[in-house]
């Protein structure tokens, strides 16, 4: 809500009327103010504001207070410093902070962003809802508008009132307030706006009517007045009030003061014998009062004592509100006389306290009545004093200041000194000035104030600098300009910031220097896209350390990179990759730079050069090797260990550099690297060598890492995540909210492209869901393939459309349509470089060669052959990966040979087999989707026997999986083709709106292929038990149902008499089923009894997803105790009458039991 209008008009008194009724409901209502003699100090107002919220939690009672502590641990993480920096006060509440590692700009300035946002939904709740004020936005600093459009943009924000008030005659639509509320608008987001317009003349006839109680009979308006008499203004006062108008142009400050001076200047005064109020109209014009409203004021400050006076003029100088102790420094007078001195302006309504009487009975705390009357005061002091006004207090707020409470008063000091710097002759108190400005700005910096350091501090502070400073003041001097040079990039000036790198590189003393600024140059050229020129100059870089690494002369890159193959190989030899865990830490200064710069080159080598990429990162481990590690070390094992196993098939020396660097990750805690590593070890090293599930872990631990540090690596972990979950069938629900999470996130950090990736992602599985615009289709009401695509075009954003391609070529295929298909197949060729190393990679060979013995009958004889050769490199591919990694590949390669073997017109017993061995290794690793494809194609070749009853065992099997998966759409494309062999399923249709608690009911005696009636189990457990006998009857019961329904554990209840009895249970962990125990459901702690009389009482089955979070039963005594993730329980009715209850719990994974999972 924003409240416009000029100066004085009223908005922060209608603003304050907030105050009272949302403090009554217990919420939270802070406010700060920009200063208009302060307009560059980072989040000023933000500041004022959060130091209200912390006074007001510190009175709060202990136990309130350590409950407030513990959300904003939890809030903050590693990580809470970085608000500390900004807000000292919150220092008082958790204690103190771990040091946060220094960070790239970019991720810097996203891990800002998420602890701020994390910060504020801390006090955003809805038993305390949170408003914030921020008075004159006009004045408002950049950093703080872009942290306004943070949290407004902020979907996950909740209970949040922001009110800010501005002038709106001082701005324009080029202001940047103005264009900041353009980009939240531009974001969907609403903003309200009132806009306060003058007074006239009945309001303020009414308003002086009422205070001078003229009117009827002496002056007081009498209740025996009808109410049309009291809103009519007394006629009496109508010509003062029109003079008044004249004189103020209604505006309310400007009357109160006009009105307070007619009284001081006795033309407005009370008769004591007419007991009236008088005023004489003629009089008060003759008096030529301004119509100015500070020049009025101004007025009234002169007529004060001279000592009042120039207390005032050194407080309008600090700013809209002071405190005694700054005044006493500056004034250099005791508190006490300070208090005296001021004890007028109180009195007149021109200065008001703002905090309570001390113990010394002084009052501390003071603020100008209105940003007028500070206007007034500052303009008190003579223009050509101005300048030595600030400069004297700079220096004495700086003698006074201990180095402890120096990074806290950083910017008042040095923006009182900035203002007089040109009056300072001292050299020595230059250079003072300039190392103020070096640590001010890098404050600002840390905040992400990266303008007010560039334009306030690091300019400043480089100006002040002596001519000779690169020889007499080095450090100091190349300090300001590498942090002068790195916020001119951050803050897009590229041209002015790529003449700072070239006058520092030369100024350098040593390469070291020179390398720091390498380092700031390769991230302007790296975010730019510049990959080749980066490398360039990084190369050169590299030459002044005596190491030559070519970038751009291929049979040179080859030379080096044979020339690095044989000195690792040398390596090898001596020392095994395990135990590099245990070298020395690398010492060199110089090694260590030549580390950081080969770390920079690796991402836009692997982009531009897959050669130089390889050499890059061998570089780097031929160096730790014979240096010792680094805290750098890690990236180029594991990127060496991404390349090696593709690069040189050693696949078990790429999973061993993996590991090693995220053990060195751990050893040196390199939160810096964390994202990096893991991702590279997760997403591109581990699928190769062990289960994908493994892999996943990996991620998610890199992706948490990514979040936390703002690192950008933690987009190319949510890609790698959200698709290597896919890849594994993992439940589509579960699957889907997390994507969503990782969407918000890259929402937040402004990645669209990949933020596209990831809505790709969900269009695959809306699909098999049968939620796009067709069966082919990938677009839903949120996602248009054909835009998605252009974008990933225009960004260069080549796995995006790589993966999208291989999504397209498996779906096509899914639901037969084989040439187009083949086609797409085709075109994926030309991205598939950029997804190698990603298991989507051997998805593509997968589905590639099933297309091909898909096609293989129906084609020419040439097309045969091309086929045939196809497929055996194809299939090279895929047993190299399954002979490393049988856990992910073996059913692949075992598929498609079936496939080949069916084609080729092999024994049917041999085809056979290799179906089989793909179908059971499918299953036992959890690859659901090609267990139902395997059974699916078993299916066709009998068909094509015309063996239909095997064909319809098999297509069952598949038709059940394809259930499991969640894939409704291809169940129902397997029905419609063959209606004869499977039931018309009969579920009900699916939104993408989804609840996450799921209720429904299953009845026996129901022909559906969607529920499964108590008798259909019964049957088909009496056909594995081969006997009706009641303990096995309800074992292999028991067993079916924790097997089919993915549970670690299994109730089956009986009523019995009334009563509800435990008479099967069992576990995934052992076989052992344990039956006929007729245990009351009250007396057992495995299973919570208020869930099943609920499910008893009312018939319906229900689904927990995260049940210790979501649900109706959260606050179950047992599910507090348990902490169980998953629920799923379900009423089996026979005949209209409950005859028992399956109770199943998965602890280990949440969203288990989806609804399609409720037909086991």
């Amino acid at each position: 809500m924003l409240v416009a209008g000029y100066s004085g008009i009223g908005k922060s008194a209608l603003v304050a009327e907030v105050y009272k009724p949302i403090t009554e409901k217990r919420g939270y209502f802070i406010s700060g103010k920009f200063d208009q003699f302060q307009r560059n100090i980072p989040y000023s107002a933000v500041v004022v504001a959060f130091k209200e919220l912390v006074r007001q939690l510190l009175s709060e009672s202990e136990e309130q207070l350590n409950q407030w502590r513990q959300k904003l641990d939890a809030a903050f993480g590693h990580n809470g410093q970085v608000i500390i920096d900004v807000i000292p006060e919150v220092e008082l509440i958790v204690g103190k902070q771990p040091a946060v590692p220094k960070l790239g700009a970019t991720e810097f300035q996203n891990r800002f962003n998420r602890v701020f946002q994390n910060f504020i939904r801390t006090f955003c709740l809805k038993e305390h809802p949170l408003v914030i004020f921020l008075d004159d936005l006009q004045w408002a600093d950049s950093a703080t508008l872009k942290l306004i459009e943070l949290i407004m943009t902020d979907n996950q924000t909740q209970y949040l009132f922001l009110i800010g008030a501005y002038r709106d005659n001082e701005v324009n639509a080029n202001h940047p307030l103005m264009m900041t509320l353009e980009e939240i608008c531009a974001q969907g987001k609403r903003v309200n706006q009132i806009t306060l317009t003058p007074l006239q003349s009945e309001h303020i006839s009414q308003l002086i009517g009422e205070t001078l109680h003229v009117g009827a009979g002496l002056g007081l308006q009498t209740s025996s007045q009808s109410s049309q008499d009291i809103s009519k203004p007394a006629p009496t006062v109508k010509p003062l009030a029109e003079l008044v108008v004249r004189k103020t142009g209604g505006n309310p400050f400007f009357v109160n003061e006009f009105l307070k001076t007619l009284y001081a200047e006795n033309l407005l005064a009370f008769d004591f014998e007419r007991l009236s109020w008088q005023w004489n109209i003629a009089e008060i014009e003759a008096q030529g009062i301004t119509d100015n409203v500070v020049e009025l004021v101004i007025g009234k400050l002169k007529k004060l004592p001279e000592s009042t006076q120039r207390v005032l003029r050194l407080a309008a100088c600090v700013g809209a509100s002071f405190d005694l102790n700054t005044l006493s420094i500056i004034c250099e007078k005791s508190p006490e006389e300070i208090s005296i001195d001021l004890t007028g302006t109180v009195q007149l309504g021109l200065i008001l306290p703002t905090s309570e009487l001390d113990e010394k009975l002084l009052i501390q705390d003071y603020k100008f009545a209105h940003d007028r009357v500070q206007q007034a005061a500052y303009a008190l002091i003579d223009d050509n004093h101005k300048k030595a006004v600030h400069l004297q207090i700079g220096w004495l707020l700086n003698a006074d200041v201990s180095a402890q409470e120096l990074p806290e008063k950083i910017f008042e000091i040095v923006d009182h000194l900035n203002v007089g710097r040109e009056l300072i002759t001292d050299e020595s108190e230059l250079v003072d000035l300039a190392r103020l400005n070096l640590e001010a700005g890098k404050k600002a910096k840390a905040s992400t104030a990266y303008a007010a350091a560039l334009t306030q501090y690091f300019t400043p502070g480089i100006e002040v600098l002596p001519g000779d400073s690169w020889k007499t003041h080095y450090d100091l001097t190349f300090n300001l300009y590498r942090e002068k040079s790195e916020c001119e990039y951050l803050c897009g000036n590229f041209d002015k910031a790529e003449e700072l790198f070239n006058l520092i590189l030369n100024q350098a003393k040593s390469n070291l220097d020179r390398a720091e600024i390498h380092n700031i140059r390769f991230a302007l050229y790296d975010n730019r896209g510049q990959y080749v020129e980066a490398l360039r100059l990084t190369s050169e870089a590299l030459k002044t350390f005596g190491i030559s690494l070519p970038t751009t002369n291929k049979s040179e890159i080859l030379s080096s990179l044979e020339f690095e193959l044989q000195v690792y190989r040398a390596n090898l030899k001596r020392i095994k990759i395990a135990n590099l865990i245990n070298a020395p830490e690398m010492t060199n200064p110089e090694i260590r730079a030549c580390m950081r710069l080969l770390r920079d080159m690796t991402g836009p080598a692997f982009f531009t050069d897959q050669d130089l990429a390889a050499l890059t990162a061998l570089k780097m481990v031929n160096l730790s090797i014979e240096h010792g590690n680094s805290e750098v070390s890690a990236h180029g094992y594991s990127f060496w260990g991404l390349i090696v196993g593709p690069r040189l098939v050693d696949y078990e020396a790429g999973y061993e550099f993996g590991q090693l660097a995220v053990r060195l990750t751990e050893q040196f805690n390199n939160v810096n690297l964390a994202c990096r590593v893991f991702t590279a070890f997760g997403g591109l090293i581990s699928p190769w060598r062990s289960h994908i599930k493994e892999s996943i872990l990996i991620l998610r631990k890199g992706y948490l890492a990514g979040v936390e540090t703002g690192d950008v690596y933690g987009t190319y972990s949510s890609y790698n995540l959200i698709l290597q979950r896919i890849i594994i069938a993992d439940n589509l629900s579960s699957i889907l909210e997390e994507s969503n999470k990782h969407l918000d996130f890259l929402k937040q950090i402004k990645n669209y492209v990949f933020g596209a990736i990831q809505q790709m992602y969900q269009s695959f599985i809306f699909n098999l869901q049968g939620l796009t615009l067709d069966k082919f289709s990938l677009s839903y009401e949120a996602f248009d393939e054909i835009q998605g695509i252009q974008m990933w075009q225009e960004n260069l954003c080549m796995p995006g459309i790589a993966t999208y391609n291989i999504f397209k070529t498996q779906i096509l295929f899914l639901y037969e349509d084989y040439e187009k298909a083949f086609n797409k197949a085709i075109e994926v060729q030309e991205t598939l470089v950029f997804v190698s190393g990603v298991p989507i990679q051997a998805e593509y060979y997968f589905y590639y060669s099933l297309i091909l013995t898909a096609l293989y009958s129906t084609s020419s004889q040439d097309e045969q052959k091309e086929y045939w050769s196809t497929l055996e490199t194809n299939q090279q591919k895929l047993k190299l990966w399954a002979d490393n990694c049988p856990e992910n590949f073996l059913h692949k390669y075992l598929l498609v040979e079936a496939e080949i073997a069916r084609i080729s017109g092999k024994e049917i017993e041999e085809a056979m087999n290799l179906y089989d061995r793909a179908i059971s290794s499918a299953h036992e690793n959890g690859y659901i989707q090609n267990e139902a494809l395997g059974n699916e194609l078993v299916a066709k070749f009998w068909l094509g026997k015309g063996k239909e009853e095997i064909a319809q065992l098999y297509l069952k099997k598949a038709h059940y999986s394809y259930q499991l998966w969640g894939a409704s759409r291809k169940v129902e494309d397997l029905e419609e083709q063959y209606p004869q062999l499977l039931p018309k399923s009969t579920s009900p249709g699916r939104s993408i709106a989804d609840t996450r608690t799921t209720t429904t009911s299953i009845t026996t005696g129901s022909q559906s292929g969607n529920a499964l009636d108590l008798a259909t189990v019964m049957k088909a457990s009496q056909a594995i038990s081969g006997e009706i006998v009641l303990d096995k009857l309800l074992a292999n019961l028991m067993k079916i149902l924790i097997e089919n329904a993915g549970a670690q554990c299994g109730y089956l209840i009986l009523e019995t008499s009334g009563k509800l009895l435990i008479e099967a249970s069992g576990t995934v962990e052992n076989d052992n089923i344990t039956v006929l125990q007729s245990i009351p459901i009250e007396s057992s702690q495995d299973v919570s009894p208020t869930l099943i009389n609920y499910v008893a009482r009312t018939a319906e089955s229900v689904v927990l997803n995260d049940a210790t979070n979501e649900g109706n039963f959260t606050n179950d005594p047992y599910i507090k105790q348990h902490q169980p993730k998953s629920i799923l329980c379900v009423p089996l009715i026979n005949q209209g009458k409950l005859t028992s209850i399956v109770y199943l719990e998965n602890n280990l994974t949440t969203g288990a039991f989806t609804p399609d999972r409720l037909e086991v």
